[in-house]
């Protein structure tokens, strides 16, 4: 099922979502963890939201966040403000600022605008996937129904490439386009392009556009399709085992064994005895 709804709705909806199954690559004891004690908001998440809003939504923008420019957010003049712009939720100015920054940094790029000129933004997908009988749901920042071509939005530190590809790598980036592309396949969806638009959080707020190709697709989804085989597991035999039950060795670092640093130790212990005689 693919649907347009409230964030809220979309929370309510049962299913396995990515920000849960993520966390099965730490452990099994890391997603239960998850699942049972959603985490709560915080001023970055709130503030992604926010820029999601801005970039995907910016007709939306003004109509669901309110430029709050008094400072401490506690007194009476923040609680007649809330309850006079309700249901806005209020943003400093400054985050208001950066808000709109991303927005115009983001659709004044060519290739950005052109991907986003013809997509569904803020779009629900939910599946039930097919190797393990699992809900999934995903709620996706912007597709092209038509051709499936998949474009997920990250705020950033850098647009350099490579750092950022590192960056996708490391923090799920990949797994979680994925995942996506698992579920629009699953409701009759195109396989199309998938793309990284990432922009830099802080000024100049420099924009990237990142194809990621059908290896490194293909390869983080045989991940993702092993993390559900596992959900599947933990779910049957009802344990949910951290990263390891057993007695570990400990991981020393290769430097901590050259011969220039022991040397180095070697002085250190040296010195400390000639100055104890002294």
């Amino acid at each position: 099922m693919i649907v347009r709804e409230s964030f809220a709705a979309y929370q309510a909806r049962r299913g396995v979502n990515w920000s849960t199954l993520r966390e099965m690559r730490e452990s099994a004891l890391h997603y239960k963890y998850r699942l049972d004690n959603p985490p709560e908001t915080t001023p970055v998440m709130a503030f992604g939201s926010a820029a999601h809003c801005a970039v995907l939504e910016p007709d939306d923008f003004p109509r669901r966040y309110v430029l709050w420019d008094g400072g401490r957010r506690y007194g009476k003049a923040w609680d007649e403000f809330v309850a006079v712009n309700a249901p806005r939720t209020p943003l400093a100015a400054d985050d208001y600022e950066r808000c709109l920054a991303l927005r115009d940094a983001v659709r004044s790029h060519p290739a950005a605008r052109e991907l986003l000129a013809g997509a569904e933004t803020e779009l629900t997908v939910a599946w039930t996937d097919e190797a393990t009988r699992i809900r999934c749901k995903a709620r996706l920042d912007a597709v092209s129904l038509a051709s499936g071509a998949l474009v997920d939005f990250k705020t950033t530190r850098t647009t350099e490439p490579r750092l950022f590809g590192q960056h996708a790598v490391r923090l799920g980036y990949l797994h979680q386009l994925a995942f996506y592309r698992a579920g629009l396949l699953a409701n009759g969806v195109p396989d199309g392009e998938a793309y990284l638009l990432a922009a830099e959080a802080d000024g100049p707020h420099d924009v990237l556009v990142a194809g990621v190709d059908d290896d490194a697709m293909y390869a983080a989804g045989c991940d993702v399709e092993l993390l559900l085989a596992e959900v599947k597991l933990h779910r049957k035999r009802r344990r949910w085992p951290g990263r390891s039950e057993h007695i570990e060795a400990l991981q020393v670092p290769a430097w901590f064994y050259s011969s220039d640093d022991a040397d180095y130790a070697d002085e250190l212990i040296i010195s400390g005895i000639a100055a104890d005689k002294q």
